[in-house]
C-alpha cells in the first residue's frame, strides 16, 4: 500500500521561552517492509542547526538545536511510503524459539537485554502473561496470538494524547487505555513468558479512522529464524501493510516523535498534533505509476 502521512505538532507557550536542543524521531523507517521514497520536515522557529544520527535501534533521528526565544514551536512532517508486509508469517521459526521461554544464543542473548528487562514488577501482569502460556501449552506462536487478541477483547481502547504510557498494571486493571498503553501491556506480559519485545510508533490505516487521527503503537518480539516481528493489540491482529512504522525502541520515551525541554519562569504549555494520511490501494498505486498488474 502507499501512504503519504503529513504530520504537525505544535507546542504553544504562556510566555517566551529557549528551546533546549530536541530529538525528533518522525522520518518512517526504511526497510525490507516499508519503502521511504520521500521525508521532509519543517520547523518554527528555525533552527540554529541540525544533525541527522543513527540511534541504538537503528531509528534515524534529527537532532535540532536553536538559538534565542520563542512562545511557539512548530513541527511539520510529510513523507511518502509503501508497505509490502501482505503475510506477517512468511517465515520458519527455529526450534529453539517454538517454546516458551524462547531461548535466545549469545551473544544475541546480551543485545537483547533492553528488550527483555521489565519496566517494573507485577504478580497481576505476570499471572495474567502465565494464564494465556498455559492455554497455549507455552507454545511461541500461539501465545502471541492468544495474548494480542485477549489484550484487544478485555481492554476498551481509548483517546489519551497527552502523557506518558500507563503502566502495564494499571492499564491491565482498569480495562481500558490508548494504543500506547496496550502496546506497553503486551510487551511486559511478553518479557515474562521470556520473548524480547520493543515499543513502535507510528500510523496505522485500519478502516476505522473516523475523524480526528493519532499516533499508533503497538509491539514488536524478536523470534529467532524470523527477527522483529509486529502485533497490534489494539486491533488484536498481526502487523500487514496497513502499519507505517516510525520508531522503535525498548521504552516508550525513546520512541517518542518529538523529545525536548524549555527553560522558562512560569511557563505553562500546550500539545496540539494533527495528523493526515492519504492511503492508496496497491491497484490504485499500479495505474498511478503503470506498473504491471
Amino acid at each position: 500500500m502507499y501512504f503519504e502521512p503529513r504530520h504537525r505538532t505544535t507546542y504553544r507557550y504562556s510566555r517566551p521561552v529557549f528551546l533546549e536542543p530536541h530529538a525528533l524521531k518522525l522520518r518512517p523507517r526504511c526497510d525490507g517492509v516499508q519503502n521511504l521514497t520521500e521525508f521532509e520536515y519543517k520547523i518554527e522557529p528555525e533552527p540554529a542547526g541540525s544533525s541527522d544520527v543513527l540511534d541504538l535501534d537503528g531509528n534515524v533521528a534529527a537532532n535540532i538545536w536553536f538559538e534565542g526565544v520563542t512562545d511557539v514551536l512548530v513541527v511539520e512532517s510529510r513523507a511518502k511510503v509503501f508497505t509490502r508486509y501482505r503475510n506477517p508469517f512468511d517465515y520458519v521459526l527455529s526450534e529453539r524459539a517454538d517454546r516458551l521461554p524462547v531461548s535466545y544464543l549469545e551473544p544475541i542473548r546480551a543485545y537483547l537485554a533492553p528488550y527483555t528487562a521489565r519496566q517494573g514488577e507485577s504478580r497481576f501482569v505476570e499471572h495474567f502473561a502465565r494464564h494465556i502460556a498455559n492455554q497455549t501449552e507455552w507454545k511461541t506462536l500461539r501465545f502471541l496470538s492468544a495474548l494480542n487478541r485477549d489484550i484487544y477483547e478485555c481492554c476498551r481502547q481509548i483517546v489519551r494524547e497527552p502523557g506518558e504510557a500507563q503502566s502495564a498494571e494499571e492499564t491491565l486493571l482498569r480495562k481500558r487505555g490508548s494504543s500506547r498503553d496496550l502496546a506497553v501491556l503486551f510487551i511486559e506480559a511478553c518479557r515474562y513468558v521470556g520473548i524480547a519485545a520493543r515499543f513502535v510508533n507510528g500510523y496505522c490505516e485500519d478502516g476505522r479512522n473516523k475523524g480526528k487521527l493519532h499516533l499508533r503503537s503497538w509491539g514488536e518480539v524478536y523470534l529467532p529464524g524470523a527477527g522483529w516481528r509486529a502485533y497490534d493489540p489494539s486491533l488484536g491482529l498481526a502487523v500487514t501493510d496497513r502499519h507505517v512504522a516510525l520508531a522503535a525502541a525498548g521504552i516508550p520515551l525513546l520512541a517518542a516523535p518529538v523529545v525536548g525541554t524549555f527553560r522558562g519562569n512560569a511557563v505553562t504549555s500546550r500539545l496540539d498534533a494533527e495528523i493526515d494520511i492519504r492511503v492508496v490501494g496497491d491497484d490504485e498505486v499500479n495505474l498511478a505509476t503503470g506498473a504491471a498488474g
